[in-house]
């Protein structure tokens, strides 16, 4: 519990998908093997942490403050795909926009954009544009 390499090879029973931290590198390339900054996905998909991460202490409390964090690193980043997508038409478009930030991040924004813009869709329809919801699919 008090040398964290050595528990990476078990991250994945304790989290799905989570393959393994990265640790804070010093000036030399020598690892700090009791701070992360990035998580990496069985898929490879790459995450920086919102704010390194302390790997101190029993394994336990460490396990379950990084379950915390990977909780408020989603988050944010989950905000600000949300906050961003709503500039699809203006800053990047959705097929570009989309390679910023972490597949659970896209799915889960466009999912919420696009059951607001077709509830709009069917709200300007029940309010007597017919045309609404063709207008919505072009």
């Amino acid at each position: 519990g008090t040398n964290p390499p050595k528990i990476m090879k078990y991250l994945g029973d304790c989290y799905d998908s989570l393959d393994e931290l990265v640790f804070v590198t010093d000036a030399e390339g020598v690892p700090n093997t009791k701070l992360a900054n990035e998580m990496v996905a069985k898929d490879k998909e790459r995450l920086m942490l919102s704010e390194p991460f302390h790997l101190e202490g029993e394994v336990e409390r460490y396990l379950n403050n990084l379950t915390e964090a990977m909780k408020m690193t989603l988050k944010l980043k989950m905000q600000d795909g949300y906050v961003t997508a709503g500039n699809w038409e203006v800053d990047k478009p959705r097929q570009e926009w989309l390679f910023y930030y972490p597949a659970q991040v896209v799915v889960t924004t466009t999912q919420v954009y696009w059951t607001e813009e077709t509830e709009t869709a069917l709200e300007d329809l029940a309010g007597g544009q017919e045309d609404a919801v063709k207008r919505y699919l072009q």
